[in-house]
């Protein structure tokens, strides 16, 4: 008879074998079973969020300039991140990265991209 790993960790982490401590003979000897797999996602966390399928049909079309989309791209831990702005009609890509707090930084790096257009348009109608 043959017993795979993972009956013997069920055996060893049952309520039945807790008085023995025998996790402790385990390699990492963890008293308590981590859960296997990778993180979980929460969608439902972001406030105020309004899914892509509600956008205006005009924005679909993609024949009116200015309907920006923005994304963050997060890199390792403490790496930093990617603030990512898309105009829809010209897929023109703009990004800056981020450091810190990132709804924070988010928001700094998405005033930067904007204000780089209005010192633009004020520098082109001040040239005329």
């Amino acid at each position: 008879m043959r017993a795979s790993a993972e009956t013997i960790y069920v055996w060893i982490y049952a309520p039945e074998q807790k008085a023995h401590a025998r996790w402790g003979y385990l390699p990492r000897g963890r008293q308590k079973r981590r859960k296997r797999g990778g993180r979980r996602t929460h969608s439902d966390r972001i406030n105020y969020r309004v899914s892509i399928s509600e956008r205006p049909p005009e924005v679909d079309d993609r024949k009116e300039f200015g309907h920006w989309e923005a994304d963050s791209v997060l890199g390792l831990r403490g790496t930093g991140d990617v603030h990512t702005e898309v105009e829809r009609t010209s897929r023109m890509l703009m990004a800056r990265k981020v450091t810190g707090s990132p709804a924070e930084e988010a928001s700094r790096a998405q005033k930067e991209i904007f204000l780089q257009f209005t010192s633009a348009r004020r520098y082109v109608n001040n040239c005329r």
